[in-house]
């Protein structure tokens, strides 16, 4: 994660390995500051907060990828992406 200019792209390891036809929600959190924090089914996981992950000034566009580390390829079935973002008063 992390695609503020300046920044280099980090990888964050929920510890939580997917598993066949079960469904899960994944959410990530990014403050106001540009810091991501990443949730599996409402908890808290990876190994910290990605500080400054992204410049909060930035439109983003969400994207879902599948790597593989093995020669198999992957795919992932999305049921549905909701952006929410503040009001700025």
């Amino acid at each position: 994660m992390g695609v503020a200019n300046g920044t280099d792209a980090t990888s964050v390891n929920s510890g939580i390995a997917p598993v066949a036809a079960t469904d899960i929600k994944l959410r990530i959190e990014v403050d106001k500051l540009g810091n991501a924090l990443f949730f599996i089914n409402g908890k808290a996981v990876g190994n910290a907060t990605v500080a400054l992950a992204v410049t909060p000034t930035v439109l983003l566009t969400p994207v879902v990828a599948a790597f593989a580390t093995a020669a198999a390829s992957r795919t992932v079935d999305i049921d549905y992406i909701h952006v929410a973002a503040a009001r700025v008063a």
